[in-house]
Formats: C-alpha cells, structure tokens, sequence
C-alpha cells in the first residue's frame, strides 16, 4: 500500500470512530426526551466529518505540492455521556468532543496515549512512548488542546496561534540528542515562551543548543539531575531574557569559569541541593545584575578571594549548611550592596581576619546560627555599621566582646549562655534579644 493510500486510510478511520462515537451517544438517549440533543449530536457529526472531507480534498492537492505541508487529523471524543468512562480531563463544551487539525507527524502510539490523557485523569507513561521528541510533542499537544478546548475544530497548524507559557522538558525514561527538540519552531511561537523545566536522570552534561530555542524565557529550572557533574562555560549565553535560574537537586560538583556567562539579566540564581565542591573564581562572570544567590545545601569547603567579585548588585547570598572550613579576607569582595549573608550551619572554626566582612558596608542581615568557632577576632564586625539583625542561634558568638552598636535584633538562643553573660549584652539601638 502506498503512503497516498494509507494517508487516505487513516481520514477513513476517524470518520469511522466519529460516526462510531455518535452512534454510542444516540443509543442512550431517548427520541422522545432528548429530540434536541440527538439533533445536536447529528449535526455535530455531519459538520466534524464536513471538515474530515476538506481536510483530505487540502491533502490531495498538496500530495503533488512539495512547498505545503501534509494536514493530519484526531479525533478527542467527550466521553461524558458513557457510563463506564471515568472523568474528563478535558473540559469538553460540547457532547461528541473535538476534532484537531494538525501538520506535525505524531506517531500512533503517542495520539493513543494523548487521547486516554485527555479523556481520562491519567498521567503520561513514557515506558509506551517512542522517543523523547515524541514525549515532549505529547506534552505540547495537551496543552495546545486545553487552551484551545472552545473550539469545535482545533487547529494547530499556525505555529504563531500555538503559544503556550512554559515547556516540560522532563524525563525518567528518554535521553535526548540536541537535534531531537529541531521541531519546535515549527510547531509553537518560541517567542512567547516564558519558562522551562528540564529534568533528566541521564544527562553528564548540559547542551547550549536545547536552550537557544527558547531566547525569550524568563525562568528555567534544572532539577533532578542525578548524573549532571558540572556547569560548563557559556551553557545559557542565549538566554538574555533570564530573570531566575534554577539548578537544584542535581549531581554538580563542580562550576566552571563563564558558567553563567551571558545572562545579563539575570536577578535570581539558586544552586541549592547540590554537591558542589568548587566554584571557579570566574564562575559569576557575566552576571552583573544578579540579587539574590543560593549557593546553600553543598558540599563547598572554601570561598576564594574574589569570588563574588563581580557580582556588584549582589543583595542576598546564602551560604548556609556546606562545609566552609575558614573565611579569609578578599572572598566576600566586591559585595557592596549586600544586605543579607547567611553562613549558618558551616564546620568553620575560625574567623580570626578581621578584614573578612569590611566590604560588606551595606549588610543589615546576618546568619550565624549553628557555628562554633574556635578563635574569633574582636574587630571582626567593625566595619558593619548598618548591621541592624544578627542570628547567632547555637553559636558561641558571645564568648568574646564585640562592638555592633547598630544592632536593634539579636537571636541568642541556644547559645549556652549563663543568665549574667545574657545580662551583660548591651547595645544602644537594641529593641529585641531572643
């Protein structure tokens, strides 16, 4: 059989299943009592395999036009009606479903698993589908369906009408080769595209190329990847619209110089949950807008001079729960605007360089709670005169005498401190000790 005849083939079967659908409506409905709906459910199916009709005739034409695409079609009944169903996941408006129009190739393994998502409340079995490609056309398909599910007839032939806001990139089950997503442009408008999920168990290394399809995107999460063992250089640089960039939960032991270079929009990065171990000096190139940075949660044992150097705008910087054994003058350079530092939690047994926090003229928050440290220089917090809280719970801070006479918080708790020792704490703008 030729491809001409089974494409024919194929209208012929989803002519079938609608008149097959309508036929199963009918018979559960009374002539007497429900006149309208049968009248309704006729006239949906003449109009359904109308469009079927048109469809093929565009088809037959186009068999000898190389410069047109191919139109497929599929069938979504509403099951609503029967009894043995279980519920719609699809808010159906009317009773015998939608027909979609479509001209990207969809494999038959993957309409069948769309049509059970899409009328039953099931999830997607990747084990059943083809390839990765195929479970990410899955995905978009479903959403472009539910958006569009006013519609009698939903065609999704105009990829700049098929706009979605977020793409799942996740698998359990697929890898992917950076040619498998080639598809996209032609399909939905990568333009209006604003966030992304990519999870993948076996990805070493992340790719620039998947990302450059989606230049546009203001959020991107990277979670649970397991083999992911390093952030290279330039990953992101086609992603300037990134505003928030999410790697959490992944294998990444290590960041590169450059790694983020080239997001120069970017406000918020969380590297939490990770197990990094070293971060390269040039690692924050490029990022002269970030705020807010998590680096919490890792394996880091040490924070070279220069670091954050160039993270000037730099507000929040959240070092808590890793292994830093020492902080050493020169590793907190260059954060001038820093207003909230969260060290807690770390094995650090010494801060004896009283140079240590002197660039951090604007901090008004800081995070010791959990540290006990074996030596600590008395001039240590001279030049934090914004300081206005300090958390020094399960620390033994208080050991030595200190000057922080902006300070109007203080959290003590659990610090094993004698009641006079509490007594003796006293600063001038002080308003809470807990």
């Amino acid at each position: 059989m030729s491809f001409k005849e089974l494409f024919n083939e194929r209208f012929l079967s989803v002519v079938n299943e609608i008149d097959i659908h309508a036929e199963s409506i009918l018979i559960k409905l009374d002539e007497t009592k429900n006149k309208n709906e049968i009248d309704e459910v006729n006239i949906l199916r003449q109009k359904f395999i109308s469009k079927c009709k048109e469809i093929e005739n565009y088809n037959l034409e186009t068999f000898s036009d190389k410069r047109k695409k191919l139109k497929f079609i599929m069938f979504i009944k509403n099951s609503s009606m029967l009894i043995d169903e279980k519920e719609n996941k699809l808010n159906f408006v009317n009773e015998l479903g939608y027909l979609v129009i479509f001209d990207q190739h969809l494999k038959y393994e993957t309409i069948m698993q769309l049509k059970k998502i899409l009328n039953e409340n099931v999830e997607v079995v990747e084990t059943q589908l083809d390839s990765f490609q195929e479970l990410v056309k899955l995905r978009i398909f479903e959403d472009l369906i539910k958006k569009n599910s006013s519609d009698l007839f939903i065609d999704l032939c105009d990829p700049s009408k098929n706009i979605i806001d977020d793409i799942d990139l996740s698998s359990s089950n697929f890898g992917f080769n950076n040619y498998e997503l080639d598809f996209l442009p032609k399909f939905i408008n990568l333009d209006l595209v604003e966030a992304l999920l990519f999870s993948n168990n076996q990805k070493k290394y992340l790719s620039s190329r998947p990302f450059s399809y989606f230049k546009n995107i203001t959020n991107l999460t990277i979670e649970m990847c397991d083999c992911l063992q390093e952030i290279s250089p330039y990953n992101f640089q086609s992603l300037d619209n990134l505003i928030q960039l999410i790697i959490l939960n992944t294998g990444t032991k290590r960041i590169n110089a450059n790694a983020f270079n080239g997001l120069k929009n970017l406000q918020v990065l969380h590297l939490s949950e990770n197990k990094i171990e070293n971060i390269d000096v040039c690692a924050f190139n490029g990022l002269e807008n970030l705020e807010c940075l998590y680096l919490d949660q890792n394996r880091i044992t040490k924070i070279q001079a220069n670091n954050f150097a160039s993270l000037i705008k730099l507000e929040h910087l959240f070092l808590d729960s890793n292994e830093i054994e020492e902080l050493k003058s020169g590793c907190l350079n260059g954060l001038v605007d820093l207003k909230v530092l969260k060290i807690s939690m770390n094995s650090s047994d010494c801060l004896d360089d009283s140079n240590v926090f002197s660039p951090l003229k604007s901090l008004q928050v800081l995070y010791l709670f959990d540290v006990n440290f074996s030596e600590i220089n008395p001039n240590l917090f001279n030049e934090l005169t914004n300081l206005k809280f300090l958390n020094v719970c399960r620390s033994n801070l208080f050991s030595i005498d200190i000057n922080l006479q902006t300070l109007e918080v203080i959290d003590i708790s659990e610090t094993k401190l004698t009641k006079d020792e509490i007594n003796s704490i006293r600063f001038d703008n002080l308003k809470l000790l807990t």
